[in-house]
């Protein structure tokens, strides 16, 4: 009887871990997680946030609400910590442009990346529609997809072999998310941080390469 409680509670207690330990991506918890939720009482949250307390930041929005059989209600809150201009690295955009025996040329056409919103994790489509609508409140020229396109940026006159650079610019925002529960009062269960990386309007052009320079 004895090995059968032991074997039990060591079940129990994996079961445990399992339901509140934070996922690699978001998504809602485990049917074991639904089990054993109503027995939990160490509320201490799993945290995967390095650099923020709860409740820090700007509140953005709340998704992946999940209404379970036990009665408990779970969702993820979102908070934006801080924005920061920041720039891709410079890259080739162009072929090959040979100025010679002309007084002045540009190149016809640009072939440079195009450069779109990236996250750190795995982040629904309308809470990264909210930071994108957020950083356009404070200032920012936030694009969805930027791609190079400005011909007449570099302009050359000495007859030589050339090459456009560019680099773009991005924004990036750093925030966390948080799963909150209520059960007998709301509380947090982990928190994950996440950057979001949004490309702006702005692309620098380097002009003064020649065919054969490199990175």
């Amino acid at each position: 009887m004895v090995q059968i409680t032991l074997a039990l509670a060591t079940m129990a207690t994996s079961l445990f871990q399992l339901a509140t330990a934070a996922p690699a991506h978001l998504v809602d918890f485990t049917q074991a997680e639904e089990t054993f939720h109503a027995s939990v009482i160490n509320r201490t949250a799993t945290s995967l946030t390095k650099r923020y307390t709860d409740g820090e930041g700007t509140y953005v929005t709340s998704d992946s609400v999940h209404h379970y059989a036990s009665g408990v209600k779970c969702w993820n809150d979102w908070f934006l910590v801080s924005q920061a201009i920041d720039y891709l690295p410079w890259e080739v955009s162009s072929g090959k442009q040979y100025c010679t025996g002309t007084d002045s040329c540009y190149v016809a056409s640009l072939s440079g990346k195009q450069h779109c919103e990236t996250t750190s994790i795995t982040i629904n489509a309308g809470v990264t529609s909210e930071i994108f609508t957020l950083s356009v409140s404070y200032g920012y020229d936030v694009q969805d997809c930027v791609t190079a396109s400005d011909t007449s940026a570099c302009i050359w006159t000495d007859g030589q072999c050339h090459v456009v650079w560019t680099q773009q610019q991005i924004l990036k925002s750093h925030g966390y998310t948080r799963r909150r529960c209520n059960e007998n009062g709301d509380y947090t269960a982990w928190m994950e941080d996440y950057e979001n990386s949004t490309p702006t309007s702005i692309v620098n052009y380097g002009c003064g390469s020649s065919c054969d320079d490199s990175a």
